[in-house]
């Protein structure tokens, strides 16, 4: 039996209380667990998921830092509560696993992982998104070269998604909170990085947003791939899953996927698959942190990764307010 982590999840909102019924009550990993939550009925809902395994709750970071240090702190609060959470925990010298966006500002993102690094402390962003399994063989098949050489990729995702927390008053909803997982991936299929990005945003006059809902991206990616991204969060008819339908060109052909099912179309012919998909990917997510910790290395999606698929964001919504094409320079990425 492997080690059992003592881990802190401070953040019982939507998706912090998934985090911990479908992950960490479930976990083998995981052993000694506590929750923060400043609302009484969110921490009542923790106790009640549990449903009789031991669970601590606390009012505060403070009371949960003062009743023991935890070997993982697991933030999933809003985003501008990111990067004050992420310094406390530094400076107590706990490794931080952070939801998405690791903060809404650039600037601030690279200052966590200035933070990070200048601590030793490991800062791991949950970018969950690559650790589905049909995610994994889509970048397996182009690695290997199923369609040759790649030259373009075409993403499509569209949700009529209502939301009765914080998103409703987020500026740019769809960006900050879907779209970073949709860049994250352009990076991890074609293990490149984007050069340029133009884009633009709006809101449709049913919108229940305050921000803006809806948005196209150009992108100019190394390798001179060439991508176009094109989504919605208040859509009118057919929907996508969250991941999206992609379609990849190359010299040899094309792959897309959709729903977890991939399509590969060569000069050999045509091919349908569906992946299964066994667990939450926030479990595999799970996995490579601890595996990262216990052998001292930066997990996959290392804060300092992570920084390639901000500025992306960053770059676009530079682009929206100044209606131009951003060229995203790799030293900004470098701290």
């Amino acid at each position: 039996m492997g080690k059992k982590w003592k881990v802190l999840l401070v953040g019982m909102g939507d998706f912090g209380s998934t985090w911990l019924e479908r992950v960490l009550l479930k976990h083998e990993g995981v052993g000694e667990l506590a929750v923060v939550d400043r609302h009484a009925d969110k921490r009542n809902k923790a106790m009640e998921l549990a449903a009789g395994r031991q669970l601590a709750a606390y009012e505060s970071l403070e009371d949960a830092l003062a009743a023991g240090k935890p070997e993982l702190l697991i933030n999933v609060t809003q985003p501008h509560l990111h990067a004050e959470l992420n310094r406390i925990a530094f400076e107590q010298g706990i490794p931080v696993l952070c939801e998405k966006p690791l903060a809404v500002d650039f600037e601030d993102a690279l200052e966590a992982s200035r933070l990070a690094e200048e601590t030793g402390v490991p800062l791991m962003v949950a970018q969950n998104y690559r650790f589905l399994a049909v995610c994994r063989e889509v970048r397996h098949l182009l690695a290997e070269g199923a369609i040759g050489k790649l030259h373009s990729v075409e993403i499509d995702f569209r949700r009529c998604h209502r939301m009765t927390n914080y998103h409703g008053e987020m500026e740019q909803p769809l960006l900050l909170d879907v779209t970073v997982h949709h860049m994250d991936l352009l990076r991890y299929f074609t293990s490149e990085e984007a050069e340029t990005v133009y884009a633009a945003a709006w809101n449709p006059a049913w919108s229940w947003y305050r921000g803006l809902t809806n948005a196209h991206l150009e992108l100019r990616l190394s390798g001179d791939i060439a991508a176009s991204y094109r989504g919605s969060l208040t859509c009118r008819g057919e929907e996508t899953d969250w991941r999206g339908r992609w379609r990849f060109e190359g010299e040899r052909g094309t792959l897309a996927f959709a729903d977890g099912e991939l399509e590969l179309r060569t000069s050999v012919g045509k091919r349908r698959w569906k992946v299964a998909q066994e667990r939450d990917s926030r479990w595999a997510l799970l996995d490579e942190c601890l595996a990262s910790l216990s052998e001292n290395r930066p997990g996959e999606t290392d804060a300092r990764d992570n920084l390639y698929t901000a500025r992306i964001i960053q770059g676009a919504l530079d682009s929206i307010r100044e209606d131009r094409l951003i060229r995203l320079d790799g030293r900004q990425a470098e701290g």
